[in-house]
């Protein structure tokens, strides 16, 4: 009896209740609501918006064209070769070393120098470097020039992938970088299936010279669109946003203590080594049997060994070649055990 009267006591209060409080009580649950929606949303980092569709678009364009460009010597390195009278090592330095040892030791200092400079003019005055050194290897009349010319299309690659890599994660929230990455990587396979195919069919109807000087001209006119059109975002930042950066960047952002945290991380130095591990032989092979790519050691030494076997053997030009890449393909057990002892302790090592 007790329950009951105390719950028509209760009803009798919540009768005499004004609709001014009834609406109140209303607000009240109204705004709690709100606050716990705004909680449940994704916080967003200070002075980091949302990357406009055109500008990830234009950045992939800039990376198909950089590979296009760099990828276009392996399906003209026969041609080269015949024209040239280059020996297997003279293409595999041509194709390789003589690219990769400026593109891979410049990537270091053009990205600690997009830490602090605008990344749009350095990604644009890249594109325009790489483009005009490919045109100049279609202009050279030996293998000095065309070697060096193709020196120059690695010091401007160098510029291009580090720089937007920096630049798309300004742009994109933590949440959604891995997508906006792998966007941006697809200008892998795009720029070499476009460098097989039409530097394929250029090299065939107007000889390899014209095909260098086609590939090259895209990327000059891309790069007035790159300046035109890419905006960098730390402009956006405030004043104070801009001086904490630059104080993090003194304190934990040097070269020496970068190099002393990725010292701790086994993970970093297994997957680095089995990732050099599967380019060397991917590369290597490329300038002899044609894959998507061509870059590095790999091509010289694979052109070394295959004139050991042909002329220093005797097996011929073509057994020479067979057995060059058999050699070197093996390494793919070494690129396969590195990344298998990874994978215990990449759950150490993973920064969250």
């Amino acid at each position: 009896m007790l329950a009951a009267g105390g719950r028509r006591g209760l009803g009798r209060r919540r009768q005499e209740q004004s609709p001014r409080e009834d609406q109140g009580v209303h607000h009240f649950h109204l705004a709690r609501g709100c606050r716990r929606f705004r909680r449940r949303r994704a916080p967003r980092s200070p002075g980091v918006r949302r990357l406009p569709p055109l500008a990830l678009i234009l950045l992939l364009a800039v990376y198909t064209v950089n590979f296009l460009d760099r990828q276009i010597v392996s399906i003209l390195a026969e041609p080269i070769k015949r024209d040239l009278h280059l020996s297997d090592t003279q293409l595999g330095l041509l194709t390789g070393l003589a690219f990769a040892i400026f593109y891979t030791f410049l990537g270091l200092p053009i990205a600690r120098l997009a830490e602090r400079s605008n990344r749009v003019t350095i990604i644009g005055v890249s594109l325009a470097v790489w483009s005009g050194f490919t045109v100049v290897c279609g202009l050279a009349t030996n293998y000095t020039q065309l070697l060096l010319a193709r020196i120059g299309v690695g010091v401007g690659e160098a510029g291009c992938t580090p720089t937007a890599h920096s630049l798309i994660a300004d742009y994109v929230p933590k949440s959604q970088r891995a997508s906006a990455l792998a966007f941006f990587a697809m200008g892998t396979p795009l720029g070499s299936l476009l460098g097989s195919s039409l530097g394929g069919v250029m090299s065939d109807t107007f000889g390899w010279r014209t095909a260098f000087l086609l590939a090259g001209v895209p990327g000059l006119l891309l790069t007035a669109v790159v300046f035109l059109t890419l905006r960098e975002p730390r402009k956006e930042l405030s004043a104070l946003a801009r001086a904490r950066m630059a104080e993090t960047q003194k304190t934990e952002g040097s070269f020496g203590a970068t190099l002393r945290y990725l010292a701790r991380k086994r993970t970093f130095w297994l997957v680095a080594f089995g990732a050099a591990t599967l380019a060397f032989i991917g590369y290597g092979n490329g300038a002899f049997v044609y894959s998507p790519v061509g870059l590095g050691a790999g091509p010289l030494i694979v052109g070394a060994l295959s004139d050991v076997f042909a002329t220093g053997l005797g097996l011929g030009e073509a057994e020479g070649v067979r057995w060059a890449i058999i050699v070197t393909s093996c390494c793919t057990l070494i690129a396969a055990g590195l990344f298998w002892m990874a994978r215990k302790s990449i759950k150490e090592d993973l920064v969250s």
